[in-house]
């Protein structure tokens, strides 16, 4: 590691490195890995917001905790998490 940290002038502890192969198809292949990886991270966030946003407003409309819980999938104690307890 200090041999590549002194060859590209890094001076942290903590490096990243990405390898490419010459070869464009491996390469290509790789970067179709990469890619589909960011893909499912910002469709998982995506997916966060949206029961995040739901939860809310059907706690809004009075639904109690366990039948928001139901309607995602989840359960009521991740509610819990996400919003105040709803008035029961």
């Amino acid at each position: 590691m200090d041999n590549v940290s002194a060859l590209v002038g890094h001076n942290s502890d903590t490096a990243g490195f990405l390898f490419t192969p010459a070869d464009q198809e491996a390469a290509d292949a790789l970067n179709n890995v990469h890619s589909a990886r960011a893909a499912r991270l910002h469709a998982e966030q995506a997916e966060r917001d949206a029961v995040r946003n739901a939860a809310r407003a059907l706690a809004d409309q009075g639904w109690t905790t366990r039948d928001i819980s139901s309607v995602p999938g989840l359960p009521h104690q991740r509610i819990f998490h996400i919003i105040p307890a709803p008035p029961d």
